[in-house]
């Protein structure tokens, strides 16, 4: 019996450690796929409301996995200039850092208004000395926690290369114990010379 229990419970950690395997590689072909992309030139009009509403409805199982409370508020209309799979990789990697390392019981709350797209949580947060790292590949403040929680420390260098594809700026904050907030300046659909539908050079 303790042998067939052992057996068991070694085929789980060599599902878990393949799962992470997977989701590293994953990661690690994206950064590469965004590095490689050449500079947009030709921005499309992107519903953000639809990409945050898939966002947490794929997200919802891990959410309640750790009892973590997701909130949305959007202020109408919430276009801006952009490509779609590009905003979803934004939105997708900030929620699910702030599920990942957020605390029991804990909540994130995803804002958009005025072309801003705000993701805060009520996690652990950041000491300030490490603040300037956090967009590092690899960079993880609590090694243990990171391995327990199965994230890879791509996923905000994702979110710099993404942002930086739409040319939208990142502004961070973070507090030990009182969580972070990340925002991202988005380019507006209608703000932006009626509907321009690139940079100018």
């Amino acid at each position: 019996m303790a042998a067939g229990e052992d057996a068991r419970r070694f085929a789980s950690k060599i599902n878990q450690e393949a799962l992470r395997l997977l989701t590293l590689i994953g990661d690690i072909l994206k950064i590469s796929e965004l590095e490689e992309l050449k500079e947009e030139k030709q921005f499309d009009k992107v519903d953000l409301e639809d990409v945050i509403r898939e966002c947490v409805d794929n997200l919802k199982l891990q959410a309640e996995s750790k009892n973590v409370t997701i909130k949305t508020n959007i202020t109408k209309p919430a276009f801006i200039q952009g490509k779609k799979d590009l905003a979803e990789v934004i939105v997708y990697n900030l929620c699910d850092n702030a599920i990942r390392y957020n605390v029991e019981n804990g909540m994130v709350i995803i804002t958009f208004k005025d072309n801003v797209l705000s993701v805060k949580d009520t996690g652990i947060g950041i000491p300030k000395e490490y603040h300037s790292r956090i967009f590092e590949r690899f960079f993880r403040v609590d090694k243990s926690r990171s391995k327990e929680t199965g994230g890879t420390g791509l996923g905000l260098a994702i979110v710099k290369h993404a942002a930086k594809r739409l040319d939208a700026t990142i502004e961070f904050e973070s507090e030990p114990r009182k969580g972070t907030e990340i925002k991202i300046y988005f380019k507006g659909w209608e703000n932006d010379n009626k509907h321009s539908s690139g940079r100018q050079n």
